[in-house]
């Protein structure tokens, strides 16, 4: 499958290049192979000579072929078919309220582009972030996809970008790193989210929150709830804000008590009748103060799981997972190609509404 990023019809040779590409990294043809001949290829794709030239050129100078006066275009002898070859994943977590999609959208799309991926689990943990990065640049991965760890940026991922090696960052971003990044519109969401309760006639809401701060999906969202009482001429309504929770990055049952019982003081003291969860971990322990404390509140979120289960508890925002991962993916493999692309790109999201009402 070919992809367009700039919306003008790939080039031909272009086409020709990554499919024989593909064939190769799928091992149909073996060391010393000769390829199809230049007039074959002229015919399959109704092209001229100079384009089917053209695309072999490319495979030459990526290392793929080489071309045989006399006998024709051969692949190289020990090409190692895995080699550079490989993009690394570096995800904090996933279950069924986000992630899963979005890693099977980065395995298809790098699929066809002829990749494979690894996948490492950081656990929202800084040192386990550095680790996987030096791993993967030890394992020669071509470029690498990662969702940052909430708060500063690790050594290693600093030092990638200095180097210049390809990377792209997912659902996050850092401000002061200008590494390309494919997120979701947090801050357009947020606000969808807020003004459907202002809408509702609540009053005063709440945004509960682990600390936003250098973690781009939380100030966006936050920056989207905010404006939205901005915008409203009542001035009776007012927003209220909670980002002190801890166990949405450390999971402990301890913090998780803690911040039940933080969350459920917060709506005692503020009088706020609807909470807006920066995420659905964040749901949870709003539903379990309201439950503990026999409180009557509304809660909407970011994510949620997709599963009959629990389907739509909560009115929500729901990302785009699919689009968020093969866009990452674009974007990673223009830059192992050393073509320009752009440094934000933000995908809309969605917002889900469900018939269940505040208890």
């Amino acid at each position: 499958m070919i992809y367009h990023f700039s919306g003008d019809i790939m080039k031909l040779y272009e086409k020709i290049y990554n499919e024989l590409k593909e064939e190769i990294l799928t091992g149909e043809y073996t060391d010393g192979a000769l390829l199809p001949p230049e007039k074959e290829l002229q015919k399959k794709y109704e092209v001229s000579r100079i384009t089917v030239q053209h695309a072999y050129k490319l495979l030459e100078e990526q290392g793929f072929v080489q071309r045989i006066p006399g006998k024709g275009t051969v692949l190289k002898p020990s090409v190692n078919k895995t080699d550079k070859q490989i993009i690394g994943v570096v995800i904090c977590d996933f279950d069924s309220s986000f992630g899963e999609e979005l890693i099977k959208s980065i395995e298809i799309t790098a699929k066809e582009y002829g990749y494979r991926i690894l996948l490492a689990r950081s656990f929202d943990n800084h040192e386990n972030e550095s680790k996987i990065l030096s791993d993967f640049i030890s394992l020669g991965v071509s470029g690498i996809i990662i969702q940052n760890c909430h708060g500063a940026y690790t050594k290693n991922l600093v030092k990638l970008y200095l180097q210049n090696f390809p990377v792209v960052s997912v659902d996050r971003f850092y401000n002061s790193l200008l590494i390309p990044s494919v997120s979701s519109d947090n801050c357009a969401a947020g606000f969808d989210l807020t003004g459907y309760l202002l809408k509702n006639g609540h009053s005063r809401v709440l945004f509960a929150s682990s600390n936003p701060e250098n973690t781009s999906t939380l100030t966006e969202r936050l920056s989207g709830f905010q404006k939205a009482f901005m915008q409203t001429d009542l001035a009776s309504k007012s927003g209220v804000m909670l980002t002190d929770l801890l166990s949405p990055v450390i999971r402990d049952e301890k913090l998780t008590e803690k911040d039940i019982e933080k969350i459920a003081d917060t709506i005692k003291k503020t009088g706020c009748t609807a909470i807006v969860a920066s995420e659905y971990f964040v749901a949870e322990l709003c539903e379990k103060a309201r439950e503990k404390h026999s409180l009557k509140f509304e809660i909407v979120c970011f994510d949620h799981p997709d599963t009959l289960k629990v389907r739509n508890i909560f009115s929500h925002i729901r990302q785009n997972e699919k689009q968020l991962g093969s866009t990452a993916v674009h974007r990673l493999c223009s830059i192992i190609n050393e073509e320009d692309v752009t440094l934000r790109t933000f995908i809309p999201s969605e917002l889900v509404l469900t018939e269940k009402v505040c208890k």
